[in-house]
């Protein structure tokens, strides 16, 4: 009796998976933002849909993505086109020359699926797809596709519906160790649909060069050791805090000594983010790059 019970469970459990309804993506007031890490540099960047007007063939509208420097908007000659086709529930995006049509993602693939032709900037990718789950973000329940790139089978990324890769919104999938993208946050009408507040708010735009913060501290990484190193000639209070990429503090300093040392060796993450404050006087933010 208890087996019939559990094959009726699973059935009705995949019966409400297989029921669920298709997350589109949102234009209009749209933005991703996104980390490119290199072997010696780092940058931040956003795409923004605010373009309305769009991009019309065979009576499908494709949404202007604009790329830009800047957590803020402003218009960009950088950009590429997005159609979501929500009966299909596959993304497309084209080349406004050619009026050729390639297929980013497919939300309608299975798990064990081979797809062929998934568009990565330039080139035709193969992609598998590992798994599937559906799981909440932000409270809204989305389609979660783990896949690899046939390329390179060590990396593997998430397709999430309405929001995208968690590569690269033009990269779906891995295909060369580097450089690497991470998305750090996804809002539509500033309301977050990826990410968190304190990763949205904490974006940086430029590599941090570490430069002297008015001549009293200094922040500097030696990357043989894994430490932070902080010199604070004029002996000022301060507050230090290191941030993972979700936001989550991993290390809290409050200290006045003219020097400190933070090994951050136990931190898996590859940038890590840090937020010094001064009482009343200063404010800066940064990242550090492991290698």
């Amino acid at each position: 009796m208890k087996n019939y019970i559990l094959i009726f469970i699973f059935l009705l459990f995949s019966k409400f998976l297989l029921a669920q309804s298709y997350v589109p993506f949102q234009f209009g007031n749209t933005r991703w933002m996104y980390y490119e890490m290199k072997m010696f540099s780092t940058k931040s960047f956003c795409y923004f849909s605010f373009d309305t007007s769009g991009y019309y063939h065979n009576g499908n509208k494709f949404w202007k993505i604009e790329y830009v420097l800047n957590p803020t908007y402003s218009p960009s000659n950088i950009y590429r086109y997005i159609y979501d086709d929500t009966i299909s529930r596959k993304i497309y995006t084209i080349d406004t020359i050619s009026n050729t049509t390639f297929l980013l993602y497919d939300f309608s693939a299975n798990v064990g699926d081979t797809i062929n032709s998934i568009y990565n900037v330039g080139y035709l990718d193969t992609v598998v797809v590992d798994s599937i789950n559906y799981i909440s973000v932000n409270t809204i329940l989305r389609k979660h596709i783990y896949v690899h790139s046939k390329n390179n089978v060590n990396l593997s990324k998430t397709w999430i519906e309405g929001i995208g890769s968690t590569y690269e919104l033009f990269y779906p999938s891995i295909h060369l160790p580097d450089p690497v993208f991470e998305l750090i946050c996804q809002e539509y009408n500033t309301f977050i649909n990826f990410g968190t507040n304190l990763g949205c708010s904490n974006f940086i735009t430029t590599t941090q060069n570490y430069n002297i913060l008015d001549n009293q501290i200094v922040i500097s990484f030696n990357p043989e050791i894994n430490s932070i190193h902080i010199e604070n000639p004029n002996a000022l209070s301060y507050s230090f805090y290191i941030y993972d990429l979700s936001g989550k503090i991993i290390e809290q300093l409050l200290s006045a000594r003219e020097i400190e040392n933070i090994n951050i060796g136990h931190i898996t993450d590859v940038v890590v983010l840090y937020n010094l404050n001064v009482k009343n006087s200063i404010n800066q933010k940064g990242k550090i790059i492991k290698y």
